[in-house]
Formats: C-alpha cells, structure tokens, sequence
C-alpha cells in the first residue's frame, strides 16, 4: 500500500532495516549499535514484531512505531529500523515484507526497489543453544537461590553464626 492510495500513511517514516536472527544471534547489539549512529533513529520500541504476530493491523499501526517525517528530518536523520528476532522462522514473513512495504509509484523506477534492507544474523547453533540455556534457565535458577539464601538468612539470624 502506497501513500498516494492511502493518505494516513503519509507524514510516516518507513525503516531502512529491519533485523533478524534466532534469540543469542547478537540481534539486539547490532540494534543498539546502529541506533548509537546520530543519523539513524530508533523505533518507539526494539521489537516490534509486525510481520509475525500484528499483520492483521493495518500498516499505519506499523509505520507509528517509527519517528514521523518532521522528527527524522529535522534530526538529520538517514534511517530507522528494527530489531525482531520473531521473524526468522517463518517463510510467510519475506512475502508480508515485500507485500506491504512495497511503494506503488509507476512513475519512479527506484520505488519498486525501495524495501528494507534484511540483516539476518546466525550464530553456530550449539553455541547458541548453550547461551539461550544459561540465559533462560541457568542465570534465573542461581538468582533464586540467591535471592532464597539471602531470604533465609534474613528470618534466621543464627545461621550467619555457623561456620
């Protein structure tokens, strides 16, 4: 859907990028890295994951959660993006992209090439699976007993004595 045919998208800003990759790939680092550039601007929110499980709302919903035209052009701007891990599984993804970030402007040869760039990140897979373990299951585990020690010690104070 282009911006002649549908007036609430004008005034939007389109990204330049979106970012994929499986959780522990580095999605969010390159994000932050990109965004850490004075002239490429963040979304409201890193993940907003559209394509995957909003693609029923309609792409002005999208298209809000990146700064509007006056903000990007009066930051010097040169682009925005985001980061959604989400999309890299799902083949239906690709066709969404290229279906509703197309711009329909006959007249312009460039706009009919005119799409995010897609940067998939990967990772050696066990290496990866090992990392999403201790982030997801280990690091939470040791917090709890932790924080269950640190608990118990409190409410027993005749603990601290023993050696």
């Amino acid at each position: 859907v282009d911006r002649m045919q549908n007036p609430a998208l004008s005034g939007l800003c389109r990204p330049g990028f979106l970012i994929i990759g499986q959780g522990k790939c580095g999605t969010s680092s390159l994000y932050h890295y990109l965004i850490g550039h004075p002239q490429v601007l963040p979304a409201s929110e890193k993940q907003i994951d559209y394509f995957k499980y909003y693609s029923f709302l309609p792409m002005d919903w999208y298209l809000s959660h990146f700064p509007p035209v006056e903000t990007f052009l009066g930051r010097g701007a040169l682009l925005t993006g985001e980061s959604s891990p989400s999309y890299l599984p799902y083949p239906k993804v690709p066709h969404l992209i290229h279906e509703r970030m197309r711009v329909n402007d006959s007249n312009n040869i460039e706009s009919l090439n005119n799409f995010p760039a897609i940067i998939a990140l990967v990772r050696d897979p066990i290496s990866r699976a090992k990392s999403s373990y201790e982030y997801n299951y280990a690091q939470p585990a040791l917090e709890w007993l932790v924080n269950r020690t640190a608990r118990i010690e409190s409410l027993h104070p005749m603990l601290k004595r023993i050696p």
